[in-house]
């Protein structure tokens, strides 16, 4: 049996948050790539502001979904959108149109996004480490 509203198995912060994750990032990207007078002038600066201000908004919308500190995730979420959008900005700057393989484009932005997921994992490991100690 089906349920009658789609809230019964995603929130809607969680729902936004994944909004903010999927259309800005990946409309930026395929903008950037296909249409790169969209950007203007520092395209490249406008990319990275626009895909760390998004990551920023989406793992402050888990984190509040999920009862974790905005400290720990939101530095972060920063720091892998920063990440993805410069791998995936040198490597379509670096080749020429015909030498792109689009298909990875997405494989791009996780690989750069790394860092950020690897300092989330630290941050929470240190916060629940100190919470675990005051329970005891």
């Amino acid at each position: 049996m089906l349920p009658k509203r789609w809230t019964e198995y995603i929130s809607w912060r969680a729902a936004l948050a994944y909004f903010f994750v999927v259309v800005p990032i990946l409309v930026a990207a395929s903008a950037y790539v296909e249409y790169p007078a969209v950007f203007g002038d520092w395209p490249y600066l406008k990319l990275i502001a626009l895909t760390a201000a998004s990551a920023g908004i989406a793992s402050a919308l888990f984190a509040t979904e999920y009862n974790e500190r905005l400290w720990v995730v939101v530095p972060g979420g920063i720091l892998a959108g920063i990440g993805g959008a410069m791998i995936f900005a040198m490597y379509v700057d670096s080749l020429s149109p015909r030498g792109r393989m689009t298909q990875w484009y997405d494989l791009l932005f996780l690989i750069g996004a790394i860092p950020g997921f690897l300092l989330i994992w630290v941050l929470r490991r240190i916060v629940h480490r100190k919470r675990d100690q005051r329970a005891a």
